[in-house]
């Protein structure tokens, strides 16, 4: 956990907060071997890193994520989900920038 409370890049700084505040919330919970293991910090960046998917990924992707105790195929699932909610949005994008044109609108800043 001592690498991710650094938060390499800045888009990683939000979810390493969040990561944090899980990691304080379960403290009565675990001891402080567990909560300070490497491994029980890679857990909750994954339980973070879902909770921020819930509202792009169907129940039953939710259950399983959750089902599991493989976290690295836990990070695998949310890495894939990831990936296709960001191509879903690009092909919205791109279809609204097409219907824009043919409408003769401007779409440099798009």
């Amino acid at each position: 956990t001592a690498a991710m409370a650094r938060g390499g890049n800045a888009s990683a700084q939000p979810l390493t907060a969040m990561v944090q505040v899980l990691l304080e919330e379960l403290r009565p919970y675990y001891s402080q071997e567990q909560l300070k293991s490497e491994s029980f910090g890679y857990t909750a960046l994954s339980l973070v890193a879902l909770s921020s998917l819930q509202c792009t990924i169907s129940t039953q992707q939710l259950s399983m994520a959750l089902q599991t105790t493989d976290t690295v195929e836990r990070l695998e699932w949310i890495l894939e989900w990831m990936q296709e909610h960001s191509n879903g949005l690009q092909e919205i994008a791109e279809s609204r920038k097409q219907e824009l044109l043919d409408c003769g609108e401007r779409t440099d800043d798009l």
